[in-house]
């Protein structure tokens, strides 16, 4: 049996690998790809031994060794169809294949998808934070931990939807007991999305003292010029929704937008004659930054009490 792990998201091809081998009856053998000679593949496929009846073979990074990525795709083509591998119980060598990104393009991937049992993983996008909040849950309650749904989504909107980098939270958390909305604020550091999101709600809403002192707060934390390009991100979904008579849900998958971010942004119900005059500061900000050795975190202050006050 040939399977192939495979994509962008590493957390959840090592959590379904270690899953693979949790199954397994036996002990599996690893190989890394970029080393492992061509010549080896045969043996490696060959029926097992009188002194093991299964094996489970586990190969790193074959894509980054062209000799043996093509020898694996004319091993693939004397296999069953992929159907018919899935259907079989009799295999009893297991050749697992462990992929970041391939090139669906070449031979070799055509002929593993006809013959071979194909999982990608793919990493989650930003608008994809219902999702991640979902899956936050169920992981934790696999591993035991207690987290509601409200902690799942604050995570999620402090963090990102990186799964790795949520899995890690989530394990520094545990210790603290039940983890809860309140714990999450007091404990998980905001994303340098939500601190921008902080700055642009409090001057929307004319809170200039508040503004200074949350960009005093950010510049310890922060470069200018990404914080610059978050605030313009932000202005532009602000722009969208604001031009726009669609709900936040439709703008969102329009932008491709984090739908959690719109919605955020639709609360600040600012009406089109203000938001002609923020994209008009921002816009002359930006020509601002381009063109002048202007200190950049100044720039950024001038630009949020302008429109603190616009």
């Amino acid at each position: 049996m040939l399977q192939v792990i495979y994509g962008a998201n590493q957390f959840a091809i090592d959590e379904a690998l270690a899953a693979l081998v949790a199954r397994s009856q036996v002990e599996p053998e690893y190989y890394d790809g970029e080393e492992l000679a061509a010549s080896a593949l045969p043996e490696l496929a060959a029926a097992p031994t009188l002194f093991a009846s299964e094996r489970l073979i586990i190969i790193r990074r074959a894509s980054h060794n062209p000799e043996l990525w093509q020898a694996i795709g004319t091993l693939a083509a004397t296999m069953p169809s992929n159907q018919a591998a899935t259907a079989s119980t009799n295999d009893t060598n297991h050749i697992v294949l462990v992929e970041g990104t391939l090139d669906k393009r070449t031979k070799t991937y055509k002929v593993l998808k006809a013959h071979a049992q194909m999982q990608e993983f793919a990493p989650l996008s930003d608008r994809q934070t219902s999702a991640a909040s979902t899956w936050l849950q169920d992981w934790a309650q696999q591993q035991g931990i207690q987290l509601d749904a409200a902690a799942a989504s604050e995570l999620v909107h402090r963090i990102g939807v990186d799964q790795l980098r949520l899995s890690q939270e989530l394990r520094r958390l545990a210790p603290l007991g039940t983890i809860t909305r309140q714990l999450v604020h007091r404990h998980t550091p905001a994303n340098p999305q939500a601190n921008v999101f902080r700055l642009l709600h409090l001057a929307v809403h004319g809170e200039t003292i508040s503004v200074l002192r949350q960009l005093a707060a950010v510049r310890q934390l922060a470069d200018p010029y990404q914080t610059f390009g978050l605030l313009a991100a932000q202005v532009f979904q602000l722009a969208a929704l604001t031009v726009s008579d669609a709900p936040p849900a439709t703008v969102a998958r329009d932008i491709a937008a984090s739908e959690y971010a719109v919605r955020q942004l639709a609360q600040l119900q600012v009406d089109r004659p203000r938001l002609t005059r923020i994209v008009a500061i921002m816009a002359q900000a930006d020509q601002q930054l381009k063109t002048t050795p202007a200190d950049p975190w100044l720039v950024l202050q001038a630009v949020l009490v302008k429109i603190a006050t616009s």
